[in-house]
């Protein structure tokens, strides 16, 4: 109740039959929901005052503590008692509570590690130089990344963005070859990736990245034993940036001696 996640939590009975046939559905809700919405569970025989709180009058009673400040009283779950139902449930009160999807910037092999490697599937958005955008026209990119985010939630996917040659060794090890802003899908457990070749759009972006999961878009292998390069390089503060001056005026390189 201190944090500020989104938090399915079921009250329960050791004794209770009913209890115990959702035991392996939350568990598997629980795994499938990772990194979105925490699932927790409650003795409430040995927690009876944290269940009397609530309202508990029946096991398993399952509440929803939603993203934000928990001022307000938790929502009954009245959903079907399965996974399926559970995840469903989870992800559709992780939107209406408004919360985004985590779209960080790829700026060192350890975000790397954290944001991609450790993901079974990773994707990765390469946007144009912010000389080329500016920060408003960057913002609404990362926005549609996050939209498209949005539609693979519940699924064993990460994403990070990077810019436009910030990340040559990768751009090349999944052959972006200079197309931004445009989407690479990557397994860094497998070295396999697929790079989106169609127009860029949230239309697109979507039904490529379902091709790529249903196993309809082609993928491709990763050349040589490793994976490519990482570079460290600065985060953008989120502000246009200015144009380097040039240090002599084409007049000056052109005048006579």
């Amino acid at each position: 109740t201190d944090s500020t996640d989104h938090w399915l939590v079921e009250f329960y009975a050791p004794w209770c039959g009913h209890c115990k046939n959702l035991a392996p559905e939350w568990e598997e809700a629980a795994q499938r929901l990772s990194g979105s919405v925490k699932l927790g569970a409650v003795d409430a025989t040995e927690n009876g005052q944290l269940a009397q709180k609530y309202g508990v009058q029946g096991y398993p009673t399952i509440k929803l503590f939603p993203a934000g400040k928990k001022s307000g009283k938790p929502k009954d779950y009245q959903g079907a008692r399965d996974a399926a139902g559970i995840i469903d449930y989870g992800l559709r009160t992780l939107d209406e509570a408004g919360v985004p999807i985590n779209t960080p910037q790829l700026v060192s092999p350890k975000g790397f590690e954290a944001d991609c490697a450790s993901a079974k599937i990773c994707v990765v958005m390469f946007v144009p130089h912010i000389l080329d955008t500016g920060a408003k026209d960057r913002t609404k990119l990362i926005d549609l990344f996050a939209d498209i985010g949005k539609t693979m939630r519940g699924k064993p996917v990460s994403f990070v963005w990077s810019e436009a040659g910030a990340q040559p060794a990768l751009e090349q090890g999944l052959e972006v070859n200079q197309n931004y802003p445009t989407l690479s899908i990557l397994s860094a457990e497998k070295k396999v990736f697929a790079t989106m070749r169609a127009s860029w759009g949230k239309k697109n972006g979507v039904a490529f990245l379902n091709g790529i999961l249903s196993g309809t878009e082609k993928k491709s292998k990763l050349s040589g034993d490793s994976m490519p390069r990482i570079e460290t390089v600065k985060a953008w503060n989120g502000k246009d940036a200015e144009a380097p001056k040039e240090e002599f005026s084409l007049e000056e390189l052109m005048a006579d001696d």
